[in-house]
């Protein structure tokens, strides 16, 4: 078919249904709320620029009306889809374009043509008159069909349920479910102001998003419920968008977050608290040239594998306090582009992130930060931090700075100045692995917790050497060589130069080599009783420590590798093991033998029966290789065997064994009788009949063939009726005197023979 007639007979069909449904609806559509226009952003046609290239002369039609040919010129599966929407929602029909033409105004708003954006405000008016959604509302018909925009994919869901609707300062939203999700969609407009709140079970903290009245209200089902969050172009940030995800403990994604206009937004503080399932974030797109807040911005938000900050504007933020503290899941991050010039305080920025191995802070500016309380508290798995850089002059809190970081080995806080800190308790908190100290002039401590060194012998972490006393020992600058317990080291107010501590220690061994092989024999037992025999050989080696005490220590055994080896095969025949693979040798293995027997397989046998040379039946039977069996041979029936037949079969491995045997059909030898009949019929001349018969009982010999059915006859034997003697009657004369006798022979019938008596003159 032509394009031209696909195209009329598609306006004349769409034409026909969106009439129908517009004059059947007309009525219920006047009274209920017209469908917001950007909630068509949702609805993602295959070909929009198609759409919108085929209605040149939209300006010249009434807002409520389409002709049938622009509906026909958008592609099928918007057309089929409208027609679905209209036939689903019952009285909701649109009223206004088609959504192929209210997705393409939703996705491109600065090319919307002027009668587009007319056509909006009309209907946002006709909202506004029959039924105002500045709150939370739930639609007549909760089964609206909805397509997802994902920022990968369109996802098409018929079953979508619209829970709630409204408007957040001028963004329009729907609360919808589909399938296993709980979806919140955000269009076009300014997102309203920051809210912090309780939900409605007084459990559970909120952000904006949760607490605000205009939204989910504090209702904790919706909050428990809600997965994912879309966003379409055009949605502008508040100013203050403080807590504006907080606590959405079950989000997981957010769809769209890059369309998000974060250009006017100053707090970010809290934005993004709590939201424990967020697998990622992307923030890449963010705007953060005005923010001066960043306060607890991703707290908690343990499950984000990966964050890109590295290219935030932060020249105007001055707090940082538990920016990215419990963001535990995440194993780098890059804040080397932070303008930190403006920031007062870094109180727990970096708290619990366990994931992080490495710090680079070299480029922190610093001058200004007050409080560092806590500020890398509980990172466990940290092994290096730059903080050779830090300013802090103006530093009055290093309360529990470096707690728990239980793998840091070295610190250099050769520019700390501690004048203005007044607590200091805890900085070095259970850092049991610290054995190396740069400290400057201006750094002295108040009630710190330093760990002791640990006790002679004692491996030093990260180093070949030992401790040789339990003491630390200025190994450069000031008193070079002088010994301090941990106390006194951090009781030392008169350093005047950098200076730098390390555990006093010593050569910790010297080390040897020990080897040994590993084999691993594989012994083939072959089906014929004959072996084959492999010996496969590694070496492993592991060193030999001589401590300086004397003793030894043992190092881990190197590992090697038995290649896998690929197993014989034998036709009719299963190893006992499927495979022999690679293994891992290391020095808990022990040499192995490794023996392959052989089964032989259940075979099975057929026997074919064959007459003239076309086979009539098969037999299967079975046994294992190598066995000799005596067949017990079943001629397919009507046949009998006509050939020699094998006594015994010795099965072979091959699976296709095949016996031919030559049939013949049976023939079946029968008699067939056939019994004639002469009827003698006397009439007398009393008008009675007197009946006398005789019988000749007649066989011949019939060979059936037992497969076809076809019979061979024989010849009839003959018989004979006797003669019989017409009686006589006085005063009458019979019509013959005598009935004849008479051969009977298989050509012969029935005969009947009729007397009569007629009187004498």
């Amino acid at each position: 078919m032509n394009q031209k007639k696909r195209i009329a007979l598609t306006t004349t069909f769409v034409g026909l249904v969106c009439g129908f449904v517009l004059t059947q609806q007309q009525a219920a559509s006047a009274a209920t709320n017209a469908p917001d226009s950007t909630t068509t952003s949702m609805l993602a046609p295959e070909n929009t620029a198609a759409a919108t290239s085929a209605e040149p002369t939209q300006k010249e039609q009434p807002v409520n009306q389409q002709t049938s040919t622009q509906k026909a010129v958008t592609s099928m599966d918007t057309v089929s889809e409208t027609t679905n929407q209209n036939r689903i929602l019952g009285t909701q029909a649109p009223a206004t374009n088609t959504s192929t033409q209210s997705a393409s105004s939703s996705n491109n708003i600065t090319n919307s043509a002027p009668t587009q954006q007319a056509a909006a405000s009309s209907v946002s008016k006709t909202n506004e008159a029959t039924s105002p959604i500045s709150q939370p509302t739930t639609p007549k018909n909760s089964k609206a069909i909805t397509n997802s925009l994902n920022a990968s994919s369109l996802t098409t869901d018929p079953q979508t349920d619209t829970i709630a609707q409204g408007t957040w300062g001028t963004s329009k939203w729907e609360y919808t479910h589909q399938g296993a999700n709980y979806i919140l969609h955000f269009h076009a407009g300014t997102f309203g102001t920051s809210r912090q709140g309780y939900t409605d079970n007084h459990s559970h903290f909120v952000g904006s998003i949760g607490a605000s009245s205009e939204i989910l209200n504090c209702n904790w089902q919706w909050i428990k419920e809600l997965t994912q969050i879309f966003i379409d172009p055009g949605v502008i940030a508040n100013q203050d968008s403080s807590y504006l995800f907080a606590g959405l403990e079950n989000l997981q994604q957010i769809i769209g977050l890059a369309n998000l206009d974060t250009t006017k937004i100053t707090n970010m503080s809290r934005m993004f608290h709590e939201c424990y399932s967020l697998a990622s974030l992307d923030v890449s797109h963010f705007n953060t040239a005005n923010v001066t807040n960043m306060s607890w911005m991703f707290t908690e938000c343990y499950s984000l594998a990966s964050l890109d900050v590295s290219h935030f504007n932060t020249a105007n933020v001055t707090d940082m306090s538990w920016m990215f503290k419990n963001c535990s899941g995440i194993t780098s991050l890059d804040v080397s582009k932070f303008d930190t010039t403006n920031v007062t305080d870094m109180s727990w920025m970096f708290a619990y992130c366990t994931g992080l191995t490495s710090l680079d802070l070299s480029h922190f500016n610093t001058s200004k930060v007050t409080n560092m309380r806590d500020m890398f508290n509980y990172c466990m798995n940290l092994t290096s931090l730059d903080l050779s850089n830090f300013n802090t002059d103006k530093v009055t809190d290093m309360y529990g700075m470096f707690k728990d970081c239980l793998e840091l080995t070295s610190l250099d806080l050769s520019n700390f100045n501690t004048a203005n800190v007044t607590n200091t308790s805890w900085m070095f908190e259970d850092i049991f692995r610290l054995n190396h100290l740069i400290l400057g002039s201006q750094i002295y401590f108040k009630y710190t917790d330093l760990k002791s060194v640990p006790n002679t012998g004692t491996k030093i972490p990260g180093t070949n050497r030992v401790v040789a006393s339990p003491y630390w020992v200025a190994t450069s600058g000031y008193q070079q060589g002088h010994k301090y317990t941990s106390d006194e080291l951090m009781n030392l107010t008169v350093r005047d130069q950098v200076t730098t501590y390390d555990w006093d220690s010593a050569p910790a061994f010297t080390q040897t080599t020990e080897t040994k092989t590993k084999d691993r024999t594989i012994v083939i037992h072959q089906p014929d009783g004959n072996t084959k025999t492999e010996i496969q050989s590694v070496m492993i080696s592991r060193t030999i420590t001589l401590n300086a005490d004397g003793s030894k220590t043992y190092g881990n055994w190197s590992s090697a590798q038995w290649d896998g080896y690929a197993l014989p095969e034998f036709a009719g025949y299963t190893a006992s093991v499927s495979q022999i693979p690679a293994q891992t040798v290391d020095g808990n293995t022990e040499d192995q033998t490794i023996d392959v027997y052989y089964a032989p397989q259940e075979q099975t046998v057929e026997i074919q029966y064959l007459a003239n040379g076309q086979i009539v039946g098969t037999q299967k039977i079975t046994g294992y290789t190598g066995d000799t069996i005596m067949p017990n041979y079943h001629a397919p029936q009507g046949y009998e065997i006509t050939s020699l037949t094998p006594a015994t079969i010795t099965i072979d491995g091959s699976g296709k064994q095949i016996i031919q045997v030559q049939v013949s059909p049976k023939l079946n030898d029968s008699v067939e009788h056939k019994t004639l009949t002469r009827t003698i019929n006397l009439h007398l001349p009393d008008g009675t009949m007197r009946v006398s018969k005789q019988t000749a009982l007649l066989e011949r010999q019939v060979t059936i063939n037992a497969v076809t059915g076809e019979k061979i006859y024989g010849a009839w034997n003959t018989g004979d009726w006797k003669a019989l003697n017409v009686p006589t009657l006085a005063g009458y004369t019979a019509s013959q005197d005598q009935v004849a006798a008479q051969q009977v022979t298989g050509e012969d019938t029935d005969q009947t023979v009729d007397v009569y008596y007629t009187p004498t003159n």
